[in-house]
């Protein structure tokens, strides 16, 4: 008879659920801010990579040891981005350069601990919206449809454009947070115009 192979991660803690929250977020990060997490050690983000569900690979501009989800087929079959999912909840966001995801990474440990539950992906928030606009635009209120459409309408143009992540602050504003590298103007002004459209304040971070 074959032998089952060890699950790597039989058990898994609250610094497991922050690292895996820290990736699913900022898309890519360093060990060291992992191990800022409470509990966390180099020898348990080694666990993840051994279970397949997160890759470390060099950055190709600056060298540095990037840690990230794996995707689907990567690694003997699996799927960090599914499996944080599954496990957490959470919508995995997509992944960019370094030089963007530093930003977001940056932006990530600035937030209060007791803030960071109310964090949104750009995945998540892209699903929410298209699923509000959808019910309200089925809603029979004829305002709500227009606002809707018209939200819907300007989104396609590209004169809306969603954020890297939002999340809920202190005083209960939402906040549209967007690591801005090498986009046109235009592009940054379609994100500000987003957060102003759903009254969020926007923060936008530069490297």
């Amino acid at each position: 008879m074959a032998k089952h192979k060890k699950d790597p991660m039989p058990n898994l803690y609250s610094h497991d659920q922050q690292a895996f929250h820290m990736l699913s977020t900022c898309g890519k990060c360093e060990l060291k801010d992992l191990r800022s997490i409470p509990g966390m050690t180099k020898t348990r983000a080694n666990t993840y990579i051994k279970a397949g569900y997160v890759k470390r690979e060099k950055d190709p501009d600056t060298g540095k040891s990037i840690y990230q989800l794996t995707s689907k087929g990567e690694v003997d079959g699996k799927d960090g981005r599914t499996w944080v999912k599954e496990t957490y909840g959470y919508t995995p966001y997509s992944a960019k350069s370094w030089r963007h995801d530093s930003g977001l990474r940056d932006a990530y440990r600035k937030i209060p601990l007791e803030c960071r539950a109310s964090i949104k992906t750009e995945d998540q928030i892209k699903n929410e919206l298209k699923t509000w606009i959808k019910e309200e635009k089925e809603s029979g209120d004829r305002d709500r449809w227009k606002r809707a459409s018209d939200i819907e309408d300007r989104w396609n143009k590209g004169k809306l454009s969603c954020p890297d992540f939002t999340y809920v602050n202190s005083e209960g504003v939402t906040v549209f947070v967007e690591s801005i590298t090498d986009y046109p103007k235009s592009v940054i002004e379609a994100k500000m115009e987003m957060a102003r459209e759903f009254n969020g304040a926007f923060e936008g971070i530069k490297k």
